[in-house]
């Protein structure tokens, strides 16, 4: 425990707090324009390391597990995190000049302090611009909020939080809330993005309780009309459940998307029955993928297949639905190398569940009650 209060080890991030009842002393920090500042903790704060379980209450209406319900205590992940990373954070962002990457940032209305501690953290480089502002010269990224709001509520709308009112970088999407709403509000995430940003040549997706290394994976975005990139989830890391990926493919070879090293037979190169997904930190499609993915008014996407398994996961929605339509249209996806050393591109909270969030039979979310 000693080292790691000397160290200010992230204890979200790293396993140097143990065991989950101990506490990390971690000084607070403020970032700003990347250079460290030292302010005193806000009054009433704890700087425990927190319960390393979810209520299923919460999990049930929440829409990134791993993201602290107290924002001060994220706003000093964060902040360390980018101190962490300071001299990183002060290069510039290479983009290829081809290349207009866009990634939205979904999150719950309400949650406007945890988007300000973005705005002020990883968002605050310089060739990260809002997207809300159109293309232009000097950016090498763009980045919106999304939050999600019922269609049924159009009359009863009390406005725009007040953050985004301010940034005006935030969109607002015709879904439900809440993590057993993800897939829905994902394919109408995409379609919105798709629709409204017809200049952005990659959508992504960034969760909140993601931290994004963007000098490292902006230039790694792959070139070519047909692309998807994130963490590769195979049979293993899934969980073995017999609606995952397939057993004995791994993850994809060689830049393609669709060619796996079969380890039953062999082990062999082969492209059928082989596929991954992009686990749902991080994932970013080319325009072209992803309407061919989600659609739009008059193109109908893989996702709406009638084939599709429905389990609960957009992640694992999007990685069905891009192989399938690889296969269909007959296309090569690039993706990132196979010996790509993924946090360096982007680091990730993990999700914490509880026993009752975990008493589940099918994979998905479960309701207050913890069952299905």
């Amino acid at each position: 425990m000693e080292s790691a209060k000397k160290e200010n080890t992230l204890f979200a991030l790293k396993s140097t707090c143990l065991p989950p009842t101990s506490t990390c002393e971690i000084p607070p920090f403020t970032v700003s324009n990347t250079n460290l500042i030292r302010k005193p903790a806000p009054p009433n704060s704890t700087y425990e390391t927190p319960s390393l379980a979810a209520s299923a209450n919460k999990i049930a209406g929440a829409t990134h597990l791993a993201v602290p319900d107290d924002p001060t205590e994220f706003e000093r992940d964060w902040e360390l995190e980018a101190w962490k990373n300071r001299e990183d954070l002060k290069k510039p962002i290479q983009a290829s000049p081809e290349n207009k990457v866009l990634f939205a940032i979904p999150a719950l209305k309400r949650d406007g302090a945890f988007r300000n501690v973005i705005r002020k953290t990883w968002m605050h480089q310089k060739g990260i611009c809002n997207a809300n502002n159109g293309h232009k010269d000097g950016c090498n990224l763009y980045t919106i909020f999304l939050y999600a709001e019922p269609p049924a509520s159009n009359q009863s709308r009390k406005g725009s939080p007040s953050d985004c009112v301010k940034a005006q970088d935030c969109v607002t999407v015709e879904a439900k809330e809440g993590w057993s709403h993800l897939e829905a509000m994902t394919v109408a995430s995409f379609r919105k993005l798709l629709n409204d940003f017809k200049w952005a040549t990659h959508i992504g997706k960034l969760d909140m309780d993601t931290f994004p290394h963007w000098q490292s994976l902006i230039p790694s975005v792959p070139k070519g009309q047909y692309s998807i990139i994130g963490n590769m989830v195979d049979h293993n890391w899934c969980g073995g459940h017999n609606w995952c990926p397939p057993k004995g493919c791994g993850r994809p070879v060689g830049g393609k998307f669709s060619e796996y090293w079969y380890t039953l037979a062999g082990p062999t190169l082969i492209r059928y029955p082989c596929w991954s997904y992009p686990q749902g930190a991080l994932y970013l499609l080319s325009r072209a993928l992803a309407l061919g993915v989600f659609g739009n008014a008059t193109i109908k996407g893989t996702v709406d297949s009638p084939d599709r398994p429905d389990v609960g996961l957009e992640d694992f929605m999007v990685g069905w639905a891009a192989i399938e339509y690889a296969r269909k249209a007959n296309v090569e996806v690039s993706t990132w190398p196979h010996d790509t050393k993924v946090e360096t591109m982007f680091e990730h909270l993990p999700a914490q569940f509880d026993k009752a969030a975990l008493d589940h039979k099918v994979h998905g979310a479960p309701e207050a009650g913890g069952k299905y």
